[in-house]
């Protein structure tokens, strides 16, 4: 088994939230079979009052986590200006 599918569950483990919102495809497609699609890494849920904003980086073997933290607060800072939150 790899070494990533040993670490997925250390994941939720560590971060205490779902990351079902995180991440998805956006885009279109028609019946013809045409279409875009890309990912969306910064996501947000709003429900009334309340906004859940999901930013972050990828994490490998090479990372320097201390580093990667200053990326992950520059993206969650855009991501609530982008909802008007700042």
């Amino acid at each position: 088994m790899s070494s990533d599918l040993r670490l997925k569950p250390l994941i939720p483990a560590l971060e205490g939230l779902d990351r079902g919102w995180y991440a998805a495809a956006l885009g279109w497609t028609d019946l013809a079979g045409d279409g875009e699609l890309c990912v969306a890494l910064r996501c947000g849920l709003i429900r009334g009052a309340t906004a859940h904003l999901y930013a972050g980086c990828e994490i490998v073997v090479d990372s320097e986590p201390a580093c990667r933290a200053g990326g992950d607060r520059g993206q969650a800072g855009r991501a609530a200006a982008a909802a008007g939150l700042s």
